[in-house]
C-alpha cells in the first residue's frame, strides 16, 4: 500500500487542508518548529488505525482551525487501485471509517486490514511512518511484536503473531498448569478410569479363578458322595432282600 494524498477537514492546526499527490517511493515532511508535522503524521496514524479512546490516551489534536474532526487518506493498493480511507469522530471506538473505491463502490470495514498488509499500530508508527524524534530515542525496532511483524512480512505470512497467538491458544487447550477443562487433563482423568476398571476386572478373573477352582473341588466331592449313595443303596437292598426271605 502506499499513500497518495493526505486531506484534512480538520485536525489539530490544519482545516481542508490537502497535502499530495505523494509520488515517491519516500516522503519527508520537513519544516520549522510548530509548523506541524507532527500533527500531519498523527492524523495519518488516526484515520488508518483509528482515533483514541476518550478515556484513555487525551486527544492532543482537536480541531482548532474549524472543519469537522477527521478527513481522509488516498492509498493505492498493491495492484495499483486506489482507495479512499476516510474516518471521523464517531460513537463506536475509533471514529467511523469509510472505504470507497474511485468510483466510490463501498468496501467493508475489513479491507483496511488487506490494505494496511495485516500490520499493527506499532509496526505502522515505527517501520513506516515515524519522526526524527522517535528515530533518534533508538526504541525503533525494539518492540517484540514489530520484530515478529517484520521476520512474518519477510517469510510470507500475513500476521506472524497472530498466528503465534493461535498457536497459543490451541496449546492451552489441550494443556494448561494446573488446568482441569484441558484435553490432555480430560484423557489423563478417563485414562484413570480405565485403569481403575482394569485394576477390577484383574481382581475380579483372581477371584474367578478362586472360585473355578473350587468349584472344580465340589464337582469330586459330588461324584464320591455320589458313588458312596450307590453302595450304600446297594447294601440297604441286600439288607431287604435278607429280611424279607427270613420267614421263608
Amino acid at each position: 500500500m502506499k499513500i497518495r494524498d493526505i486531506r484534512i477537514d480538520g485536525f489539530g492546526q490544519f482545516a481542508d487542508k490537502q497535502f499530495g499527490p505523494l509520488d515517491r517511493p519516500m516522503t519527508v515532511f520537513y519544516g520549522p518548529n510548530e509548523a506541524g508535522k507532527s500533527t500531519l503524521l498523527e492524523f495519518v496514524r488516526r484515520v488508518l488505525f483509528g482515533f483514541p479512546r476518550r478515556s484513555g490516551k487525551v486527544n492532543a489534536y482537536p480541531s482548532m482551525a474549524g472543519g469537522s474532526y477527521g478527513g481522509h487518506i488516498i492509498v493505492q493498493a498493491a495492484d495499483g487501485h486506489p482507495y479512499n480511507v476516510r474516518r471521523t469522530a464517531g460513537r463506536g471506538y475509533g471514529g467511523e471509517v469509510a472505504i470507497t473505491s474511485e468510483s466510490g463502490d463501498p468496501f467493508p470495514e475489513t479491507e483496511l486490514t488487506t490494505l494496511l498488509g495485516h500490520h499493527s499500530r506499532d509496526v505502522f508508527e515505527q517501520i513506516f511512518a515515524f519522526t526524527l524524534e522517535e528515530l533518534h530515542s533508538g526504541d525503533l525496532l525494539t518492540d517484540s511484536n514489530v520484530n515478529n511483524q517484520i521476520y512474518s512480512a519477510g517469510m510470507g505470512v500475513s500476521s506472524l503473531p497472530n498466528a503465534m497467538k493461535s498457536i497459543e491458544n490451541s496449546r492451552e487447550t489441550l494443556f494448561l498448569n494446573r488446568g482441569s477443562s484441558q484435553k490432555i487433563y480430560e484423557a489423563h482423568k478417563k485414562l484413570q478410569d480405565i485403569e481403575e476398571k482394569l485394576q477390577e476386572v484383574a481382581g475380579s478373573a483372581a477371584r474367578y479363578g478362586e472360585l473355578t477352582a473350587r468349584l472344580q473341588q465340589v464337582e469330586i466331592e459330588l461324584a464320591g458322595l455320589a458313588a458312596r449313595r450307590q453302595r450304600i443303596q446297594a447294601r440297604h437292598g441286600h439288607r431287604m432282600r435278607l429280611q424279607n426271605a427270613w420267614d421263608a
